[in-house]
């Protein structure tokens, strides 16, 4: 829970500033960041889109609360975000996949929207006025710029979380510890099960 849960946690409201009754769009809602993502934001009282690449985990993603999940292996499939947000735009999107996704996350945000990188495999041209002309934000996330004192309000949050029951960890494939580099094999090909993927440690 620890990396995933303080992540989301800083992305959503420490960078974000997600509000109760903002419009968030989460790529990749099914993974280890996304599915604690997906419920913290639906605890604040956001209204909650999430992306996923298979029936199972689309399903595990309304399971813990998106309002909305959308196939992102399908071509167009963004295309229906206009309709669901009035065609205002989103106010927060967080991104698992920047170099794919963020010149379509900057035409889908909207005005004073905010976007947070989360992860990117690689560089991408965009188009800067498209950012002007919403006066929208664009930043990067990493756990390790925490100052101690935002470490220990994510803590706290998550812990709460945790306890009250609006936050249940999500298991993925659980494997034995001599088995660690083909747990990372598999992260990378996307493969496994949704949620978190655990080495088991006998």
């Amino acid at each position: 829970v620890g990396f995933p849960g303080m992540a989301a946690y800083r992305a959503l409201f420490q960078c974000a500033g997600l509000k109760p009754a903002e419009r968030i769009l989460i790529h990749g809602a099914s993974g280890g960041v996304g599915t604690v993502a997906v419920q913290l934001a639906r605890a604040c009282g956001a209204f909650v889109i999430g992306t996923a690449g298979s029936p199972a985990s689309m399903e595990l993603v309304r399971s813990i609360g998106a309002h909305i999940v959308l196939d992102h292996t399908q071509p167009g499939y963004l295309d229906t975000l206009a309709a669901l947000t009035d065609g205002v735009g989103l106010d927060v999107i967080l991104e698992m996949l920047a170099d794919k996704n963020l010149e379509n996350d900057m035409r889908m945000i909207a005005k004073h929207g905010r976007i947070v990188v989360i992860g990117s495999r690689g560089s991408l041209e965009m188009t800067p006025r498209l950012l002007m002309a919403k006066e929208s934000a664009v930043m990067g996330m990493a756990i390790w710029h925490s100052a101690p004192e935002e470490a220990r309000m994510a803590e706290a949050a998550v812990a709460a979380a945790l306890r009250s029951g609006a936050l249940r960890p999500v298991l993925g494939d659980i494997l034995p510890l001599e088995k660690a580099a083909q747990a990372h094999e598999d992260i990378i090909a996307r493969g496994g099960k949704p949620g978190k993927m655990l080495l088991r440690i006998e």
